[in-house]
């Protein structure tokens, strides 16, 4: 069976068994220009009440990515590039409950720890310094794991959903340059490791003629953050290797709550008006640590030109959005 043969055979097997196929959910949304709150019904729904996933079963979701390219040389249809390719698949469960699951790789992921220990523009604070081999000890990049969903209409008699986020970036190098068979003066030994990571675990319901609203959402999200970046080299003094230098950065804040609040108001079958509370506080105080034992005598004296420097930052953001917009349904007709 050549490879186009199995290419059509894996594409009907997905199409049996989920049903629909969506395609550039996010860039579909995203080239409107809006958030996706202001829409009132529509597929990228999910990430912001994981209660949504319900509507969207047995179900492929694909992002093609994004189109790229360059005039480097040599140049081959334009260095054409295709970047951030992600999806999932969701179907339906009766694991514990009835309801809906759902699950995607590769979301591209920004995240909040990206911003810690970020030098203030104007401040006379020094910046976090490089360790003694270049590397920085600010917070890695973070990259997306996975997003996994589950809801349904039969948790305690009442629709709800959940969903877990797992993003993270780690980094580990050991060397040394040591002496044969007799250790040398200044002979080294190093260590860095570098981790960064965010949980994120939300909560959603959406009840129906709730007061003056025709479907009313509650979100609870809860941020876990964490950064914990070390460096650590070792010189033989003659007797024993001693710790030279010894970085670290961590985070000392490491939860972010979030409250979302979402009602729709349907004046008429044609028109909806969706309001929006939004609410959250992120604590990414950290703290950064130097030690130098510059004459190797296994001590921390200021008399003898060692360094001991801690730069601790306190970064506390609250951010609130209220917001109201329309949705005004045009029949395909009337064009």
């Amino acid at each position: 069976m050549n490879k186009k043969n199995k290419v059509i055979i894996a594409s009907l097997l997905l199409y049996i068994f989920f049903h629909t196929i969506t395609f550039a959910t996010w860039s579909r949304v995203s080239s409107l220009g809006v958030p996706f709150w202001m829409i009132k019904e529509d597929d990228t729904l999910i990430w912001l009440n994981p209660y949504e996933i319900v509507n969207y079963p047995n179900q492929v979701w694909a992002e093609l990515g994004t189109a790229g390219g360059s005039n480097g040389a040599p140049n081959v249809n334009g260095n054409l590039s295709i970047n951030n390719q992600w999806g999932g698949i969701s179907a339906k469960t009766d694991f514990v409950f009835p309801g809906t699951m759902g699950l995607f790789f590769g979301r591209p992921y920004l995240g909040l720890v990206s911003s810690a220990g970020q030098q203030t523009t104007g401040s006379d604070v020094s910046s976090v310094e490089n360790s003694p081999l270049g590397t920085s000890m600010l917070p890695l990049q973070l990259y997306n794991k996975f997003d996994i969903f589950f809801g349904s209409n039969k948790i305690f008699q009442m629709p709800l959903g959940m969903s877990l986020s797992y993003a993270s970036n780690s980094s580990y190098k050991t060397e040394s340059s040591v002496t044969k068979p007799t250790t040398a003066i200044n002979d080294v030994k190093y260590t860095e490791e570098l981790n960064s990571s965010e949980i994120w675990l939300m909560l959603g319901t959406k009840l129906t003629d709730f007061y003056i609203f025709n479907s009313f959402e509650a979100i609870l999200n809860l941020g876990i953050h964490n950064v914990n970046n070390k460096y650590m080299d070792e010189l033989y003094n003659g007797e024993k290797f001693v710790v030279n230098d010894n970085y670290s950065f961590v985070t000392k804040g490491f939860l972010t709550p979030e409250v979302t609040l979402r009602g729709i108001y349907e004046k008429n079958k044609n028109v909806s008006i969706i309001t929006l509370f939004d609410y959250y506080r992120t604590n990414l105080s950290n703290e950064f640590v130097r030690k130098t034992d510059t004459n190797l005598d296994n001590q921390f004296v200021s008399t003898d030109r060692d360094v001991y420097y801690k730069r601790e930052q306190k970064y506390v953001r609250s951010f609130l959005t209220i917001g109201a917009t329309t949705n005004v349904y045009f029949s395909p007709k009337i064009f």
